[in-house]
């Protein structure tokens, strides 16, 4: 699959991708409703993650070692792998 076309005038080569889950830790909150709740009716821009529990994911000690953001991204594979997209489109319906 060709991406676009690089400075030195030869073609970019890029891979398919398969996505197969949707996982979103952002600041409209955790998982994809919060995310599209946030994206119809914005309320704020940036900042802190509401509602985000470390500890649904890790325990105690690991809450510790992690990084915030290390955090987020291991919730978020998470989330995606629990939110899985539909493989095919939804057939119109006849009628």
């Amino acid at each position: 699959m060709q991406l676009g076309i690089g400075a030195d005038g030869r073609p970019i080569q890029g891979r398919r991708v398969a996505i197969t889950g949707i996982g979103a830790v952002t600041c409209c909150g955790v998982g994809v409703d919060a995310l599209w709740e946030g994206l119809l009716h914005p309320a704020v821009i940036g900042g802190p993650v509401p509602d985000f529990d470390p500890e649904e994911w890790f325990g105690a000690k690991e809450v510790r070692q992690l990084d915030r953001f290390a955090q987020f991204s291991i919730a978020a594979a998470d989330l995606a792998l629990r939110t899985p997209v539909r493989s095919t489109p939804p057939r119109p319906s006849r009628g």
